[in-house]
């Protein structure tokens, strides 16, 4: 390959990753499936909360304020073991690393439905995809 074909692949590279807008929606779309696929359901409200958004070339998902602790559980002063809460991409509890109720006694189980690192390593697996497809 020579220098001008080279310089050539880089910019045709840098023009397809200039948006990731269509990758992120189909990656956003295929998660909140999942997500609602996977949410325990009592009134269907948590459930139908969930929803993607995209702005610039970020992907969020958006739920009900207490959609984390359904996923990750609550303990209480004597409660439950709870799933240690990532650092990346969930508002952190106000006492590491467990969501807890401050005064009450009792909690409940986490009922996971949704893994942030999971969520990850599919948005990396499909950036590299376009990069290998290039």
């Amino acid at each position: 390959m020579t220098v001008q074909e080279f310089d050539t692949y880089l910019s045709d590279l840098g023009q397809e990753l200039t948006s990731l807008q269509d990758v992120l929606a189909t990656i956003g779309a295929e998660t909140v499936a999942q997500m609602k696929f996977n949410v325990p359901v009592d009134t269907g409200r948590l459930s139908n909360s969930i929803r993607y958004a995209l702005a610039d070339d970020s992907l969020s998902f958006e739920m009900l304020y207490y959609g984390p602790f359904q996923n990750y559980g609550v303990t209480g002063l004597a409660g439950p073991r709870v799933t240690p809460v990532p650092a990346y991409g969930v508002e952190q509890p106000s006492v590491p690393p467990f969501y807890a109720f401050k005064s009450r006694s009792f909690g409940f189980n986490p009922h996971p439905f949704f893994d942030i690192d999971r969520i990850q390593l599919d948005i990396a697996d499909a950036i590299v995809n376009i990069i290998e497809e290039t």
